[in-house]
């Protein structure tokens, strides 16, 4: 996935493109903006666009010398990345900060630890009631 956004990450933060959760233009009937809000209110599902240079490590040490010239850098990070470039992931609400970027897409820039999990491409985040989406109810 090309980032077109202008906009890229420093240090551990990644940058997300947002889905949307209701599509409006689909529905042909009108939804309240309460359920829109509760859709909405514990998770977000976007795409990982771009990963800054410093994302999934802990921390990164720099040692320099006398004259100010680095002679090491440690990386201490995680087994393994959170995400990948291109992955669909969950992410809570309130992460980040969101900006309209110049391709005219919203976009969230945020902390690297703030994914809460991947998700498959048939995930639906827009099914509320959990019973349903187990498929303990059917739909009417």
């Amino acid at each position: 996935m090309q980032n077109k956004s202008g906009i890229h990450p420093s240090g551990n933060r990644i940058l997300i493109a947002q889905e949307s959760v209701i599509d409006k233009q689909e529905s042909l009937i009108e939804i309240p903006e309460w359920v829109e809000q509760k859709a909405e209110q514990s998770q977000v599902v976007g795409i990982l666009v771009e990963i800054g240079p410093d994302a999934f490590k802990h921390s990164v040490t720099t040692r320099r010398n006398s004259t100010g010239a680095v002679t090491e850098v440690s990386e201490v990070g995680y087994s393994e990345p959170f995400a990948n470039v291109g992955d669909r992931i969950l992410f809570a609400k309130y992460s980040g900060l969101r900006f309209p970027a110049i391709d005219g897409q919203t976009y969230v820039l945020m902390n690297d630890e703030d994914i809460t999990a991947r998700v498959d491409e048939d995930f639906d985040v827009g099914v509320l009631d959990p019973r349903k989406r187990a498929g303990r109810i059917k739909d009417d």
